[in-house]
């Protein structure tokens, strides 16, 4: 499932990227966004953005862009 799908309050895992920019991917990678980082949904996409809590750091991350990061969720 892409992050724009992810719950409210889930906990989800990064899987990978589809369709980003070069740039803006190793943006991503710099902050954490790397296979297997667990991370929890803290809002969700009511506002254009969603925000997740990713080694102890809050990020918002816009729709479009989160609409193409493809994440797990974690039991």
């Amino acid at each position: 499932m892409n992050l724009v799908n992810a719950k409210q309050n889930a906990f989800i895992k990064f899987v990978s990227f589809t369709n980003l920019m070069k740039d803006y991917r190793q943006k991503l990678i710099d902050l954490g966004f790397i296979p297997g980082e667990k991370m929890k949904v803290l809002t969700s996409k009511e506002d254009g953005f969603i925000t997740v809590l990713l080694r102890g750091t809050r990020l918002a991350i816009d729709n479009e862009s989160a609409s193409k990061i493809l994440v797990k969720e974690e039991k």
